[in-house]
């Protein structure tokens, strides 16, 4: 699974990446944070919901998944 950041300027999305390809199959499998930072996992529970849904069920996230800008707090 990849999570990319809108506002990362050297991020995946800046470079044409495309999603990651889950193993043996056709499907791609990334979910966009609109907010900002590094380590996106643990700046948003949308992010946590998505990533953890894949790994622990391999739900994929629906095409075009993205997840709201959190506020960072401290």
């Amino acid at each position: 699974m990849q999570v990319s950041l809108r506002s990362a300027p050297d991020g995946p999305e800046s470079h044409g990446g495309s999603p990651a390809l889950v193993s043996g199959t056709s499907l791609r499998c990334s979910c966009t944070y609109e907010g900002w930072g590094h380590g996106t996992y643990n700046s948003s529970p949308c992010v946590q919901e998505s990533v953890d849904a894949y790994l622990i069920s391999l739900k994929v996230p629906p095409r075009h998944a993205s997840c709201p800008a959190v506020e960072p707090t401290g």
